[in-house]
C-alpha cells in the first residue's frame, strides 16, 4: 500500500511538471528579443523620417513651380506683375508672403485667381482657409514667400530674375 506523501507539491511545481522545458521562452530569450526590436525600430524611425521629409521637399518644389508658372502666365497675359495697383512702378521690388513687410502672399494669390481665365489651379495648394485672400502655405504650414521685380530692373534680391517663389 501506498503511503501518503508528507510534502504536498505546490501550484508552481505542478505546473512545471505539467509543462515540458523548453515550452516556454526564459527571461533573458524574451529580454535579447525585445533588445532587438528596439535596435530594429532605432533604425528605422531616422529612415522614415528621411522619406517624410524628403516628400515634404518634393511636394513644395512642386507647388513652387505652380506658383511661379501661374506668375509668369498672369505677366503674359495682362501685362503687369500680380501685384496691387499701388504696388506696380513703386520704384523697388516687393516680397510678399511669411514675415514681409509688403503684406501676406493672398494679395498675389487673389489675383491669380481672378484673373480671367484663373491662371492658378488652387486644388493643388493648400490655403491658410476659404477666403478669397487667404494665404498659400508650404509642407510646414508656412507662407510661401514670392519676391517680384517690381523695378524692372531684371533683378530680385541681386539675383537676376524677375521673380522668385521660396
Amino acid at each position: 500500500m501506498k503511503t501518503p506523501s508528507i510534502r504536498k507539491k505546490s501550484a508552481v511545481c505542478r505546473l512545471r511538471s505539467a509543462v515540458s522545458p523548453r515550452a516556454a521562452f526564459t527571461l533573458l530569450e524574451l529580454l535579447i528579443v525585445i533588445a532587438l526590436i528596439m535596435v530594429l525600430a532605432g533604425l528605422m524611425i531616422p529612415a522614415f523620417f528621411k522619406i517624410q521629409n524628403t516628400a515634404k521637399e518634393k511636394k513644395a518644389s512642386i507647388e513652387t513651380r505652380i506658383i511661379a508658372s501661374s506668375i509668369q502666365a498672369y505677366k503674359l497675359q495682362e501685362r503687369k506683375f500680380p501685384a496691387p495697383d499701388g504696388h506696380l512702378g513703386g520704384g523697388s521690388d516687393r516680397t510678399y508672403g511669411q514675415g514681409a513687410s509688403d503684406g501676406n502672399n493672398g494679395v498675389v494669390m487673389k489675383l491669380l485667381r481672378e484673373a480671367d481665365p484663373p491662371l492658378l489651379d488652387t486644388d493643388k495648394l493648400r490655403w491658410s482657409n476659404e477666403s478669397v485672400d487667404a494665404n498659400v502655405l508650404d509642407p510646414d504650414g508656412n507662407q510661401y514667400t514670392i519676391k517680384l521685380d517690381l523695378d524692372y530692373d531684371g533683378k530680385v534680391d541681386g539675383d537676376a530674375v524677375e521673380y522668385k517663389v521660396e
